[in-house]
């Protein structure tokens, strides 16, 4: 019993937790990381991009 009572504790608490990060202010912060981590070094930060060496990503359907 004690350890049925420890599951639906934890279940509860993992579920608790997991709910936390749906209500973000912003929807867009976490993709806007990963773009600024590893694709605005080259694609520029305005997206912009490079003519002839890196595409512009701003026009890109995918990006939209």
């Amino acid at each position: 019993m004690k350890h049925l009572v420890l599951l639906l504790c934890l279940g509860l608490l993992g579920g608790v937790a997991l709910g936390q990060g749906q209500g973000q202010d912003d929807p867009v912060q976490p993709g806007k990381a990963v773009f600024e981590d590893s694709c605005a070094q080259c694609h520029r930060a305005n997206g912009e991009g490079l003519p002839a060496t890196f595409p512009a990503m701003v026009a890109a359907t995918r990006t939209k």
